[in-house]
């Protein structure tokens, strides 16, 4: 169980971590390379989502890059974008339907997308 926390606990500071990196990379992209941002920001979510998944497997499982690592890696990406749409909607409804302000409710959103994608990674890809 404690390994567990921990490989959570690692898991969720990549996570900030890749979020603070999407940022740089979209104004990076945005103002200086003179990319549209919407371009930026689809650009910035497929480089630091990649190598977020890299440090999640050597870092955050203790596992090495081997043969598995496409399909690991486009398994990966299905677990995010279930953990983001039902992130957007519980950010959507709370929201819109509850009137929480959208700022707290992304940072709602945020945790239990965040916590859907730990298990999904979890359980899926990462099974040690």
């Amino acid at each position: 169980m404690l390994v567990m926390n921990i490989r959570f606990k690692d898991f969720f500071t990549k996570k900030a971590k890749k979020q603070e990196s999407s940022f740089f990379v979209i104004w990076v992209l945005t103002e200086y390379v003179g990319i549209y941002y919407i371009f930026s920001a689809l650009l910035s979510a497929i480089f630091c989502s990649s190598f977020n998944f890299i440090l999640n497997k050597t870092v955050t499982f203790h596992e090495k890059i081997g043969r598995n690592f496409l399909s690991e890696y486009f398994e990966f990406w299905g677990i995010a974008l279930v953990g983001g749409f039902l992130g957007l909607g519980l950010l959507f409804s709370l929201t819109e339907f509850l009137g929480v302000y959208y700022f707290v409710s992304s940072v709602f959103s945020l945790m239990f997308s965040g916590a859907l994608e730990f298990v999904g990674n979890k359980v899926l890809i990462f099974r040690k």
